[in-house]
């Protein structure tokens, strides 16, 4: 086995798990793989100790017989109860598969039983359950021969899935055929087990520090990465790829990225692709032309941030037609023919025409394809077409355009994704001239634009190159490539004089569990992000990637950064944690999203939280628990609610049961606090607040909340007293709007004498969001500057009248302040001319009476109470949005325009308080 890791270092192990990263346009053609994956049904109704048969004289209801054994269900040679039993003929490695288009929940605890019978002979076969497709656990069983013997298995044995979509049983030899009989197939809930005494959980807002050491593998230097609380969470850690208009809207998203395998080789003139890879490297109209334009679009709609993948690999797809780059047959010309592959597919487009996997015996097809057979050559000036054409259309990124372009996506697998037109390893020298390239190309078009790259697949991709692990070397041998790749960046951003890297990009994936794996092992796999004793034995750690030491993602990327690249950003442009429709999933994906923020990565963007092969409805895509994850920081009580935006320092004395993560929120200074019970049984942990105490709402999410967040009531926080009850299997919300913090002096909002209203206000524009008590405020954020008051109006003053709900710029909503009306004027900008207008101001006890929206076209100070004016440039009155709500802590004003369109800054008026 090793000598074959190897030999063939890409072909056996490169490729992260089963990812079809393909635009949703595809999708449909391939309704054949949709029925192979699952969505989500009800969960199985058992209560402790209940049955749920799956087969005993027939197969339950919404599952079916999809063995690939010889199986008779209708067997009565040999019966354990009942009329019939399953007899099984079974070859090498073959199944008696109960199989269902749906996941069923399953308890936490509890077993599967069975009656087996061994036939004439006593041959070990495999008990094994399914859960989203994916398989788990295999617990070998060894039936007695001619005798009927019941089997109870754990189900944490079997992987522990919360879900469940099927089970089979299967022929464990690699050169026997055997026989066996079963019956009585059932799920048995046990009795819940006894709630634990949990681990200590502490919040301090008087702040603290975190130190991660890492140790870089190719000097053996150690490094470390220091995290000082409180700090701003950057919004944009909660990002997706391509994501649907409706949770695009809920969530509001901030930024969406159009990436993955196909959008390497992307033709934008034509909008086609060829799929490489991941469909027998066909030729599609992945997108019709105009896609991406409307992807922006909807984007900027939303207020939401565009990540642009930019073709690098040189080739994108020359048409849209039924071509291929391995066909099996002479339709596309008999000197293209490629025989003896180890696959092959009709083109959908085609079905004349024959595709191949491009592999022959299970090696790839030697030298590749012709390229020009469905492609063109590119270089940067085809990017940089692209970029000019979008900026005609859209604006440059300061003026509201797309934001940031990414270089590439995942160079280190060209070999293997596009082993057609790059069928040999890239080197660290050319991927890093194609990075310099390709930045600078972008910077002459829009110099205000982020570039992104070089978008590694994760792996061994951020410590050496391609060519390099097909020759054997390791760190060590030599020096790491993001290390290297930081310093070419660098000095080649000082030799132009500009910045071309704006953030390193790096994709990361656990392909123990985004491809399979158990729900321990998922909730688990969280640690990768930060903790650098925690060295999981994937393949890639155990061949000394990291000489053994925790991959510990995040503060190892930020130490390259601050040794070879200071003020660079850091984002995670895919990452997938898997079960998307499972609790642990939902879980690790809310457990990530917290890690995040407390180590304070800039970007995050979720891949396929959708699944996409499965066809889901857009109302089914909203609703799997990965958006739940979701939902706990964005919206919570279906109201637009959300977690907040300033680490706190948070702390468990065991993260591996419960984690806890920690924010105050800006618009009202609430403390948030999320809970994450990883455990199977209930857990009473005591939490402990330092510098506040105050009652706090609960809000739960979980298997007993029929995976809905529910309000729960209320909880004291402060000093540990009562121990928090934890369902097992758990998120608990936290929200303490009222902090009581009277001790700190310092906390202007207790002095008797500051007796205007206080005023604060937070944005989403690049860099992380910060409370402002007044301005200027360094940094790019959102501006609050107190202009007037109070002050006694001499005439009455004409208005933008906000009211609840959205406003649109219409005659109807305008009034006239009265003379003689006390009143104070706020002035609220972007800091950089660079970012649109978008965030809450909050005002406490004073009333909003209307907004002043300032325009350069018509000067600083113009009064534009003009119906039908297009405040933010985009060519619609209907994006240009104000939303004004009440509650018993006071007014907020959320506002979302574009700057330096035509929005120079808003000028909110209201009464003093």
């Amino acid at each position: 086995m090793s000598s074959q890791l190897e030999s063939e270092p890409f072909d056996q192990l490169a490729e992260p798990g089963p990812r079809r990263r393909v635009v949703v346009g595809v999708f449909a053609v391939f309704a054949v793989v949709a029925t192979l994956l699952l969505r989500v049904a009800g969960p199985a109704a058992a209560a402790p100790g209940d049955t749920w048969t799956l087969f005993d004289d027939q197969i339950a209801d919404d599952f079916g017989d999809w063995s690939w054994a010889q199986v008779d269900t209708t067997s009565t040679a040999e019966v354990a109860s009942g009329s019939v039993a399953a007899a099984v003929d079974a070859g090498p490695w073959e199944a008696f598969y109960i199989g269902s288009n749906s996941s069923h929940a399953l308890p936490l605890t509890g077993r599967l039983e069975f009656e087996v019978h061994g036939g004439g002979s006593a041959s070990e076969i495999g008990a094994r359950l399914l859960s989203s497709g994916l398989d788990l656990a295999s617990v070998p069983v060894t039936p007695l021969p001619n005798e009927w013997t019941t089997v109870s298995i754990p189900l944490v044995d079997l992987g522990g899935p919360a879900t469940m979509s099927g089970v089979w049983f299967d022929n464990l030899s690699a050169d026997t055929r055997v026989t066996f009989h079963i019956d009585n197939v059932r799920i048995v809930e046990g009795a819940p087990p006894p709630a634990q005494d949990g681990p200590a959980l502490t919040v301090d807002l008087t702040g603290g520090v975190l130190n991660r050491t890492v140790v870089d593998p190719a000097t053996g230097e150690s490094s470390v990465s220091t995290i000082t609380f409180p700090h701003a969470i950057s919004d944009d850690i909660y990002g997706m790829n391509f994501v649907t208009d409706e949770v695009r809207e809920e969530l509001d998203v901030p930024v969406n990225r159009w990436g993955g395998n196909s959008t390497e080789r992307f033709n934008h003139t034509i909008g086609a692709t060829n799929l490489g890879n991941d469909w027998f490297f066909m030729n599609s109209p992945d997108h019709d032309p105009g896609a991406d334009h409307r992807f922006e679009e909807a984007n900027q709609a939303d207020g939401t941030d565009t990540i642009l993948t930019l073709p690098m690999l040189g080739w994108v797809a020359k048409d849209e037609s039924g071509t291929c780059s391995f066909p099996t047959n002479d339709a596309l010309g008999a000197t293209h023919r490629v025989d003896g592959q180890d696959a092959s597919e009709p083109h959908y487009l085609d079905t004349a025409v024959q595709c191949g996997n491009g592999f022959i015996a299970g090696e790839r097809v030697a030298g590749g394809a012709d390229p020009t057979l469905t492609s063109v050559a590119v270089d940067e000036r085809f990017a940089a077409d692209w970029v000019r054409e979008l900026v005609d259309q859209h604006g440059t990124a300061a003026a509201g355009g797309v934001e940031s372009y990414a270089l590439g996506n995942e160079p280190g697998l060209w070999y293997g994704t596009h082993a057609d037109v790059r069928p040999d390893p890239i080197g660290r020298d050319e991927l890093i001239d194609r990075n310099q390239t390709w930045a600078s190309a972008v910077k002459a078009i829009d110099p205000t634009a982020n570039v992104i790259g070089p978008v590694l697949w994760s792996g061994w991709s951020y410590y050496v190159t391609g060519d390099e692990v097909e020759a054997g070397l390791r760190p060590g041998d030599v020096p790491t490539f993001t290390a290297e790749y930081l310093r070419g960046m660098a000095d080649a951003s000082e030799a132009a004089g500009e910045r071309l890297l704006d953030k390193l990009a790096i994709n990361f994936y656990d392909d123990r569990v985004y491809g399979g794996g158990t729900d321990d092992l998922r909730l688990e796999s969280t640690r990768n992000l930060w903790d650098p004793t925690y060295a999981p034995q994937d393949w890639w750690v155990t061949r000394d990637f990291t000489l053994g030491n925790g991959s510990a993602v995040i503060p190892r990327m930020q130490t390259l950064i601050d040794q070879h690249y200071p003020g660079t950003g850091l984002a995670i442009t895919e990452y997938n944690f898997g079960g998307n429709d499972t609790i642990a999933g939902g879980l690790a994906q809310a457990d990530a999203l917290g890690i995040f923020g407390r180590e304070g990565l800039d970007v995050a963007t979720i891949w396929d939280p959708w699944a996409e092969w499965t066809g889901l409805t857009p109302a089914e895509w909203a609703d799997r628990p990965v958006i739940d994850a979701f939902r706990l920081f964005r919206n919570y009580d279906g109201n637009g609610a959300r977690f907040g935006d300033q680490a706190q320092f948070a702390t468990s004395s065991d993260e591996g049961a419960v984690s806890v993560h920690a924010a105050t929120r800006s618009t009202d200074g609430a403390l948030t606090v999320l809970i994450i019970n990883k455990a199977r049984t209930d857990q009473n942990v005591p939490l402990t607040l330092v510098g506040a105490t105050g009652d706090a709402e609960r809000w739960d999410w979980s298997a007993a909340t029929d995976m809905d967040i529910r309000q729960s009531g209320t909880v004291t926080l402060g000093d540990a007293e009562e121990p928090l009850a934890l369902a097992a299997r758990s998120a608990t919300l936290l929200v303490l709007v009222d902090v009581d913090d009277s001790e700190d002096p310092g906390d202007p909002n207790q002095d008797p004498q500051n007796t205007a209203p206080t005023v604060s206000g937070h944005a989403r524009l690049i860099e992380p969001v910060s409370l402002l008590d007044g301005g200027p405020h360094e940094g790019r954020h959102l501006n609050v500057v107190q202009e007037a008051g109070p002050t006694t109006l001499d005439s009455r003053l004409r208005v933008d009248r906000t009211e609840d709900g959205w406003f649109n710029g219409r005659a109807k909503d305008r009034a006239f302040i009265a003379a003689g009306t006390d009143v104070c004027s706020w002035y609220v900008h972007a800091d950089s001319d660079r970012r649109r207008i978008r965030g809450t101001v909050s005002f406490g006890d004073a009333e909003v009476l209307g907004v002043i929206v300032r325009n350069r076209q018509l000067g600083r100070s113009a009064d534009l109470a003009v119906a039908g004016v297009d405040y933010d440039g985009d060519g619609a009155e209907r994006h240009d949005r104000f939303r004004l709500t009440r509650s018993s802590e006071g007014t907020s004003l959320w506002m979302n325009l574009r700057a330096d369109r035509n929005v120079d800054g808003i000028r909110i008026i209201t009464d003093c308080g």
